[in-house]
């Protein structure tokens, strides 16, 4: 799945950027809610956040070993 990823922020920069500015907002704002209210529900935003991370910086070692 990075490896498709890879191709895809290579391809389409642009949205890449605007995927990641979305996925860091949805993090952000779930580590902020769960402060503030203490909710466990909150915790689902900040694993997704850190999920797509792990994806990021895979697809980003991929592109930057073989496709530049």
């Amino acid at each position: 799945m990075y490896k498709n990823y890879a191709v895809f922020s290579k391809n389409f920069p642009i949205i890449h950027y605007f995927v990641l500015m979305v996925v860091f907002s949805i993090m952000f704002y779930s580590i902020y809610q769960f402060v503030e209210h203490d909710k466990n529900i909150y915790c689902l935003g900040i694993v997704f956040g850190l999920a797509c991370s792990v994806l990021f910086s895979r697809s980003s070692k991929y592109r930057s070993q073989y496709l530049l």
